[in-house]
């Protein structure tokens, strides 16, 4: 259709496949990591202010309403579903492959998780003799790698006590070990 020397083209509504939209709860602090939820509805955040929160990051005008979960049957957006203090900076989080499960590793040189399905309002924590983890990521439902300034990732498994860990993956062998003292021996040797 033509006007004048203009066209106009018929124009068909696209749907928005997103939203940018923010959560605008008191934060006082510098969020370090957050880690989406298998169903997109939830987002997990960690920060220096040594807090891991979970918030309902539902739209309405966007999502289909979501299903009831362990984190929560009401989920309007922005609210806060689950808070949990630890002892130092929140270097990650992570949900496991269900969503049911929340870890988060910190500076404390400690990792967490919560099972929604028990109890989504208590952290188990397990203090490590580890450098601090700055990583950590689910490879099944119950277990967990995590990694950081220790250059080798630790698996760690969920138990009904808590967590354990099970065994360094990346140790290094006593070769390399020995080829770094011998390197250091040379160094002082040359005097």
């Amino acid at each position: 259709m033509e006007i004048g020397e203009k066209q106009l083209l018929p124009m068909t509504p696209i749907p928005r496949p997103w939203v940018a939209k923010q959560i605008r709860k008191p934060i006082r602090s510098t969020v370090n990591c957050i880690d989406w939820h298998p169903n997109n509805v939830l987002l997990a955040v960690g920060a220096c202010d040594f807090r891991a929160r979970v918030f309902s990051a539902w739209v309405k005008e966007v999502d289909e309403k979501p299903s009831p979960n362990p984190w929560g049957s009401k989920m309007p957006f922005g609210q806060l579903m689950a808070e949990f203090q630890i002892s130092g900076w929140v270097h990650h989080v992570s949900f496991s492959p269900s969503g049911c499960r929340l870890a988060f590793v910190a500076h404390d040189s400690s990792i967490s998780y919560v099972d929604a399905n028990q109890d989504n309002t208590v952290a188990h924590t397990l203090r490590t003799s580890c450098l601090p983890f700055t990583s950590a990521e689910w490879v099944t439902e119950n277990s967990i790698v995590a990694a950081g300034h220790d250059c080798s990732p630790v698996l760690f498994t969920v138990t009904d006590s808590g967590l354990k860990e099970v065994c360094k993956l990346d140790v290094p062998s006593e070769q390399q070990v020995s080829s770094v003292n011998s390197a250091l021996q040379m160094f002082r040797n040359i005097d």
